[in-house]
């Protein structure tokens, strides 16, 4: 059954049914030069779904990302969470679906569109589910705090972001799944610019994190090899801790 988009410019019933999640792995990667999803954040995977998924990566970044979506859909933050990734990813991206419960998606449209285009795919597929709202994570932003998914998916609004030092942190949202029609005629007229769809929406807010206690920030994206260097440092000094 296809579900239609509500029409662009509708108020979207923002919280008729449950709360997906949506992993955004689709990225370009131009500046690390290498797709970020299946990167090796440290030696060891982080659960034994990830080990029998991804025995030859270790603990990939988006291992780790469905990991901590997992744990939540446990927790019952969540109901279901679903991989937007790209070509170049499909195959680590259907490992982990299989091994995790996840769906997994395409970009709606070719090329890589950016994080809008994978919200979209995600928009879709959670109000097929009858979801009625949906929060994202970006693969590459492996620290984030670890109350974000539980905020962001109480959170009492159509469209929201993680804000935090202030700094917003648009790929980390809380969207309403009538928003996909709006989004849809955002893409068709070129529009690309996450953060501008984001603030245009009727009631959107940020919802603000701290620092850590060492000031390192939970919101640090992995752009290029020397931010992975820092992040496997980090992890291991956390895991020492």
């Amino acid at each position: 059954m296809v579900i239609p988009d509500s029409p662009a410019g509708a108020q979207p019933a923002c919280f008729a049914g449950t709360v997906a999640g949506l992993v955004l792995a689709g990225g370009a990667s131009r500046r690390m030069g290498a797709d970020k999803a299946g990167l090796r954040l440290g030696p060891r995977p982080p659960s034994a779904t990830a080990v029998a998924a991804d025995r030859a990566d270790g603990e990939t970044l988006l291992a780790h990302a469905c990991a901590r979506l997992a744990l939540a859909r446990h927790n019952g933050l969540i109901a279901a969470f679903a991989i937007a990734g790209g070509p170049e990813n499909a195959a680590l991206c259907a490992r982990l679906g299989t091994a995790f419960g996840a769906a997994v998606l395409s970009d709606p449209l070719p090329g890589h569109q950016g994080p809008l285009a994978g919200m979209l795919a995600g928009l879709r597929w959670a109000a097929a589910g009858g979801h009625g709202r949906m929060v994202t994570i970006p693969v590459d932003t492996p620290f984030f705090p670890a109350d974000l998914i539980a905020r962001l998916a109480a959170d009492a609004g159509p469209a929201a972001c993680a804000a935090c030092n202030g700094r917003t942190h648009p790929a980390f949202a809380a969207l309403a799944t009538g928003l996909a029609g709006d989004l849809a005629a955002t893409l068709a007229g070129g529009g690309r610019r996450l953060m501008e769809w984001l603030a245009r929406q009727p009631g959107f807010h940020t919802v603000g994190f701290p620092a850590t206690e060492n000031d390192d920030d939970p919101f640090s994206n992995l752009n290029a090899c020397t931010d992975l260097a820092a992040a496997r440092r980090r992890l291991k000094r956390l895991a020492g801790a």
